[in-house]
């Protein structure tokens, strides 16, 4: 288990402004909302959504260290004589979302 690691307020704000080095310091950022008001210098929040680190990586560049909805994709092979296939089926069933295929007395998960 990996400890979670958290940047202090100074190590934050030098990763800020290291991010910031290279843009103009006449560019400004606009949000636009159909009904909402957003006061110059009010602090807005920003929802990326529920998914995983490789889909934010590829859509925003960045991924959260604790993703709470960050996944993997397993593809498993039972065979049906398996001694202990009933109870990994259970068990698979029970913990995972599975998709079951049958082919050649094996069920693919």
């Amino acid at each position: 288990m990996s400890k979670e690691s958290k940047l202090s307020k100074e190590e934050a704000w030098r990763v800020w402004e290291l991010t910031l080095k290279n843009v103009p310091p006449e560019y400004e950022f606009q949000i636009k909302t159909s009904q909402d008001v957003y006061p110059k210098g009010s602090q807005v929040y920003i929802c990326y959504g529920r998914m995983s680190n490789r889909e934010m990586l590829k859509r925003y560049g960045f991924c959260l260290m604790n993703n709470k909805y960050n996944n993997i994709f397993i593809k498993l092979k039972l065979e049906l004589n398996d001694p202990d296939f009933k109870y990994r089926y259970y068990i698979l069933q029970k913990f995972f979302q599975t998709e079951i295929s049958s082919k050649d007395n094996v069920v693919s998960v």
